[in-house]
């Protein structure tokens, strides 16, 4: 079991890698690359979900639900771009539900994923302009 969830999280961490490569060099998240790893968490879903963890699969619902449902908020009210906001499922989709942060009663937290992801963006972007603003390579 946890072999297969720390797959997992190096499958979100090569996505997140890839992502982050191809966003940076051309402006875009490419749909090959988000096809493939959506395969491989539809693959692995079926097999963690149905064998290991089937008690857990309405969380894993609820979470992919609310994280799609604000990734398409967030593309709609273009503040996210579309790779952004479909690299944001397969995340969701990659997640093992057995590492949900519980709140409360709830463990439909998988949406402060994107709070996070949103806040480290800025971070990068405010640390970048300082960057150049110091350098003095102002775009």
């Amino acid at each position: 079991m946890i072999a297969l969830e720390l797959c997992f999280l190096c499958l979100i961490v090569t996505l997140c890698y890839f992502c982050t490569k191809s966003d940076l060099q051309s402006g875009m998240i490419y749909n090959k690359i988000l096809a493939v790893f959506l395969l491989l968490a539809i693959l692995l879903d079926a097999v963690y979900y149905g064998l290991i963890v089937r008690d857990m699969v309405l969380e894993f619902l609820i979470n992919v639900g609310i994280v799609a449902a604000v990734s398409l908020y967030l593309f709609y009210s273009h503040t996210f771009a579309g790779g952004d906001c479909k690299m944001i499922i397969v995340v969701a989709l990659l997640f093992p539900a057995r590492w949900y942060w519980c709140l409360g009663t709830s463990n439909a937290t998988l949406v402060f994923v994107i709070a996070f992801a949103i806040l480290a963006g800025y971070c990068y972007l405010l640390g970048y302009s300082i960057i150049a603003i110091v350098t003095k390579k102002v775009p």
